[in-house]
């Protein structure tokens, strides 16, 4: 900023120089165009006086020490004894421009005279650039003709010359000459210097002030301009501090409630293994549902804040988007048949069978609003629509219509439908629950994918919700391997577990026997570190985030010992945040599992990873050993 507010006034100065050498050039101009005005009126007020004494024949005046007879004038006309016996002699057009001359010089500076290539007086004999000019002029048809001269005393003149032409009254004197009317005579020469009109001391001053007031005033800004960008660098790291801050909350927050929500919906899942009666079935479904739905809430918190701070991006994978939107229903399927609505789905068969794009993504959003008309609609029935809008080589622009029969919504709860924390009225609130960032979250998700959401709705008429979104086309992926189908077994394969969590050690520490892993638990990274560099497991499984020592700074630790550089070990976390995930595969993990722990997703990343291990020259681990 500092560089920004020296160029700013380098720039000024340089403004108030260009002035100042501008206004010295045209004043200078000024100058020059002021002398030959000077010239030209004393040149008409010369001609003008020898005109004059001209037409008179000469005038007579007492001869004086400055008006003597001239030389060459006839005797006659020489002197002239008057009755008084006073002595007069002739002043012809020479003599008194000559005289002129001699006053304009005592009192203006400026002097002038006749001249002529053939003069009578030798003293108006032409110099050499007269005798130029009057040549020019006997040749062309210009009027007058200027020089400057910059003088040794450092001052400059004017040289000012115009032709005299030949008068029938010039005769008189001229006629011997063989000069007709309209010849040129000669010139009149006049020399002003230009020093007498000097320019105003007002000119300088006024620059000087001008760049005098304009260093201080743009010094002055230039550090008003520097305090205010150090206070918007600083408001801009506050703010930064105040997301970071924020996004640690979250990612806290998102920790601390998954983990005992994962403990909740794995103890129901390993429960509901067990044979119940009918009538512990089903609060033990009731209590896996709300912990969903809360999980759910979560999430949907998690993704508010990640669109806050543009931090949510999409992935862009091969997906078919009939088998998607199948799904969909399905899921849907057992709540709508709850309260005895129609389900249906039509989908546009000029849609090509593979497209490329966020499927988890698109996923939401169909959910989030098929759960939605289920909610607000009590009879009649619900229709998902697929068409194709457009397409290009490229890609294809697709649009999703979700129409029910539900209870609509006036034109002033859509206006406020698609905001954050917003619902149709605090009554649907408090009777249908929802935080109000599911449709919000909708939106951020459909303009993600170079789309638009909107809402077309009546009261008590239904609501039809259509969103739209551009896709990328693709050709079908290789055959993906058929998951192998996981059942209990009996090995000797160890696994080291490290949980803060009670609850979520017992849950996969239940998991992982029931399929016949040997499973060895602690609560922190510090005793996992221990075990690890003590044994040699077949994989290590480190929450990310534990007291004493962190999932990622156990890894770091534990790649450094004999048996850990090569074991696969796999992150826990309830934190679904990508920093999170890029800091425990930065720390060298191999994979990483998102709390609550799908019991098959964690059996086959596990078979995944030992398989990779296992296939590694000299890298044959049997259960635990001892150094």
């Amino acid at each position: 900023m500092k560089k920004y507010a020296r160029a700013i006034t380098a720039f000024w100065l340089l403004t108030v120089a260009a002035s100042f050498t501008w206004g010295m050039h045209t004043h200078s101009n000024q100058t020059r165009d002021h002398a030959i005005e000077i010239g030209r009126a004393f040149f008409k007020i010369i001609t003008i006086t020898r005109d004059w004494n001209a037409s008179h024949g000469g005038v007579f005046v007492p001869t004086t020490p400055t008006s003597q007879p001239n030389p060459y004038l006839p005797p006659e006309l020489k002197t002239l004894l008057c009755a008084n016996n006073k002595q007069l002699t002739m002043i012809n057009p020479a003599i008194m421009i000559a005289n002129l001359s001699e006053i304009s010089l005592r009192t203006e500076g400026i002097s002038f005279k006749l001249i002529a290539n053939k003069p009578i007086n030798p003293d108006n004999k032409a110099n050499q650039w007269e005798s130029s000019a009057l040549n020019q002029f006997d040749i062309s048809s210009i009027s007058e003709i200027t020089k400057f001269t910059a003088n040794n005393d450092g001052t400059t003149t004017l040289n000012y010359i115009a032709p005299l032409h030949v008068q029938g009254k010039c005769l008189k004197c001229h006629g011997a000459k063989s000069y007709t009317i309209g010849d040129i005579i000669g010139g009149i020469s006049i020399t002003t210097p230009l020093n007498e009109v000097g320019i105003g001391n007002a000119f300088i001053i006024s620059h000087i002030f001008a760049a005098f007031l304009g260093t201080i005033a743009l010094l002055f800004y230039g550090n008003r301009l520097q305090k205010n960008q150090e206070l918007l660098m600083q408001a801009k790291t506050k703010a930064k501090e105040a997301n970071q801050a924020k996004s640690n909350f979250l990612a806290t927050m998102s920790h601390e409630l998954r983990t005992p929500l994962s403990g909740i919906i794995g103890m129901a899942g390993l429960i509901q293994q067990r044979h119940l009666s009918t009538e512990l079935k089903q609060p033990l479904a009731d209590i896996e549902s709300s912990a969903e739905a809360l999980l759910t809430i979560i999430n949907d918190i998690l993704d508010f804040s990640r669109l806050e701070v543009n931090k949510l991006t999409l992935k862009k994978e091969p997906f078919q988007l009939t088998e998607l939107c199948g799904k969909c229903i399905r899921l849907i399927a057992p709540f709508a048949a709850d309260k005895k609505l129609e389900l249906r789905q039509t989908i546009d068969q000029n849609l090509p069978q593979w497209i490329a794009g966020d499927s988890l993504r698109v996923r939401q959003v169909l959910l989030n609003l098929l759960q939605n008309s289920v909610k607000f609609t009590q009879v009649g029935s619900i229709h998902l629509k697929v068409e194709l809008q457009s397409e290009t080589a490229q890609d294809v622009h697709i649009k999703f219509s979700i129409i029910d029969t539900g209870i609509g919504l006036s034109a002033e709860e859509q206006a406020t439908l698609f905001q954050p924390y917003q619902q149709a009225s605090r009554a649907t609130a408090h009777s249908l629950g929802g935080t109000g960032l599911g449709l919000f979250i909708c939106k951020q998700l459909t303009q993600l994918m170079n789309g638009t959401i909107k809402i077309e709705s009546t009261k008590q008429l239904g609501s039809t919700f259509f969103f739209t979104a551009t896709f990328d086309k693709t050709t079908p992926p290789p055959p993906a391997k058929k998951k192998p189908l996981i059942t209990p077994a009996t090995h000797t394969k160890s696994v080291l577990l490290a949980e803060e969590s009670t609850i979520n050690r017992k849950v996969l520490n239940k998991i992982l026997s029931d399929y016949g892993y040997h499973c060895t638990c602690v609560s922190n990274g510090r005793a996992a570190l221990n075990l690890a560099t003590a044994n040699r497991y077949d994989i290590i499984l480190l929450n990310s985030r534990m007291p004493k020592m962190n999932g990622p700074a156990t890894c770091i630790e534990i790649r450094k010992t004999l048996y850990g550089a090569t074991t696969p070990i796999l992150a826990l976390t309830a934190d679904i945040t990508e920093q999170e995930h890029g800091l425990c595969l930065g720390a060298g993990m191999d994979d990483v599992i998102v709390k609550p722990v799908d019991p098959v997703a964690l059996i086959l990343t596990i078979d995944k990873l030992m398989s990779k291990a296992e296939s590694r020259p000299g890298n044959h681990s049997q259960g635990i050993r001892k150094p």
